[in-house]
């Protein structure tokens, strides 16, 4: 696509942190646009391994590069920088190990402008070990309201929390930043997001390659605290839509990533030392005490009866359980 001089301005923000086998790939596939207006910000989080020089080569290259260094202070941060920076009327993102197809945000931007949408999203294809797998490509194109792209998204079916397959209005950011020192960020500014958004425009068509890799912040075991910090997340996603009353299809969703997590704190053998994790949980889970069985389900409902009040007696068939039968890995 030949730029015009009223084509506005892309800007794309993409986070490196020590990410020398990936980058390369991702940059390429950023510069070969066929949209070619962009604006790509690169922050290289702290890099130590040759992550630097490569950006920079491509810094040399391309005027459209705009690399700002800083010590690691994370994904948060990072992505608020490149907000604080960024002089786009749109923004994108993309993460330093994945790439995308050269015409993504050209696709992006028209639906946008052809739907008078505040944000567009397509597909993805997952890359693991050389395989490749569209999540979806029907081609269908779907359109929503605020208050029915903030219901899909808690559905977490055909819109999901991920920054990085979607095109945003830059204003949309105004009051919105990224929370510092949280796992789950997107979970945190998505639902506003969307519910800033007078429409939003849906494409079944894969552009954007998700690499799943060991290493990557996403693909690491999770800890308990970043447990906690989802199920929180997920509780504040779910009260913002019944203050909103937006219609909710799985209202059972916080209440059962409550209980799981309880759990993985019983199993993982020092309940004394996670009792503020479970107490936050069952904090959480007592403001869906109102779901009845039909809403939850009977094996649910069983579980969240013993915790509330046989909660020792249910650690310990839970721990003789699991020592029985432990999880496949």
């Amino acid at each position: 696509m030949k730029e015009q001089p009223s084509d506005p301005l892309i800007s794309i923000i993409i986070l490196v942190h020590n990410l020398e086998n990936y980058i390369r790939e991702c940059l390429i596939s950023v510069i070969e646009q066929t949209y070619t207006n962009l604006e790509i910000i690169i922050i290289n989080d702290g890099s130590t391994d040759r992550s630097s020089s490569i950006c920079d080569e491509f810094a040399a290259q391309d005027k459209r590069i705009n690399i700002i260094r800083q010590k690691n202070s994370g994904i948060s941060y990072s992505r608020n920088i490149g907000l604080d920076n960024a002089h786009g009327a749109y923004i994108g993102f993309v993460d330093g190990d994945d790439w995308i197809e050269k015409d993504m945000y050209e696709t992006l931007l028209g639906l946008m402008v052809e739907y008078n949408a505040d944000i567009s999203m397509c597909s993805h294809f997952l890359e693991f070990n050389n395989a490749t797998k569209a999540n979806s490509d029907s081609g269908e194109i779907l359109v929503f309201n605020n208050k029915e792209a903030v219901s899909n998204l808690l559905d977490d079916t055909i819109i999901k929390n991920y920054l990085w397959e979607k095109l945003y209005k830059r204003e949309l950011f105004i009051d919105i930043r990224f929370p510092i020192g949280q796992t789950y960020e997107d979970m945190a500014t998505q639902y506003r997001l969307f519910y800033n958004s007078k429409k939003t425009v849906s494409l079944s068509s894969p552009k954007y390659h998700y690499r799943i890799r060991k290493g990557s912040v996403t693909n690491n075991p999770s800890s308990l605290i970043d447990e906690s910090q989802y199920l929180q997340a997920l509780h504040n996603q779910f009260q913002f839509a019944i203050n909103k009353n937006i219609t909710i299809k799985k209202p059972a969703r916080p209440m059962k990533s409550a209980l799981h997590l309880i759990d993985w704190v019983i199993i993982s053998g020092d309940i004394s030392s996670n009792m503020n994790i479970i107490d936050g949980a069952l904090e959480i889970a007592h403001q869906y005490d109102k779901l009845k069985i039909n809403k939850i389900g009977f094996f649910y409902a069983l579980r969240r009866y013993f915790i509330y009040n046989y909660f020792n007696s249910y650690s310990s068939v839970n721990i003789f359980y699991r020592k029985l039968f432990p999880k496949k890995k």
